[in-house]
C-alpha cells in the first residue's frame, strides 16, 4: 500500500509552549562604581530605623571641593525617599560621607535601594546607587 498523500498534513499541530527566562539576579551588595564616582554603604544590607553611611568618592583631579547632592530611595514606601544635605561638598580630595536613618517603612523590602549621587560643577557626572534591599 502506498501512503496516503495527506499523511504529512493530518498530524495534529503541536501546541507551542512557554520557555521561562532567567529569574532577576538579585542584588547582593552594597558598593559600587558609577561614572567614576564610587560608593559604599557602612551596613549590609541596610536595616531598617537603624543608621548606616554613604561614603562617596569621585577619582578625578578636579574632584576636590565640588558641590555634591544624593538622593538614595530604601524602598517603595511614602517615606522611603532619604535625601541628605550634609555635607554640602566633596572634601579636597574628592570624597564624602553621608550619615542618615534607614526608614522604618522600608522593612523587610523586596526592591533593591537605588539613588543617584549628582557632583556638581563643570564636567561634574550624576552617579547610580543600586544595593540590596533593606531588611
Amino acid at each position: 500500500p502506498q501512503p496516503s498523500p495527506t499523511e504529512p498534513y493530518n498530524r495534529p499541530t503541536p501546541t507551542p509552549s512557554v520557555t521561562a527566562g532567567p529569574s532577576p539576579t538579585p542584588v547582593t551588595t552594597c558598593h559600587g562604581d558609577s561614572s567614576g564616582v564610587s560608593w559604599s554603604f557602612s551596613a549590609c544590607p541596610p536595616v531598617h530605623g537603624q543608621p548606616i553611611t554613604l561614603a562617596v568618592k569621585w577619582s578625578s583631579p578636579i574632584a576636590g571641593n565640588r558641590p555634591v547632592s544624593v538622593k538614595i530611595d530604601f524602598g517603595s514606601c511614602g517615606t522611603c525617599t532619604v535625601t541628605p544635605t550634609s555635607p554640602a561638598n566633596l572634601d579636597g580630595s574628592g570624597a564624602a560621607t553621608f550619615t542618615m536613618t534607614v526608614p522604618k517603612g522600608a522593612a523587610n523590602s523586596s526592591v533593591p535601594v537605588s539613588g543617584t549621587i549628582a557632583i556638581g560643577g563643570l564636567f561634574g557626572p550624576t552617579a547610580q546607587i543600586y544595593a540590596m534591599p533593606v531588611q
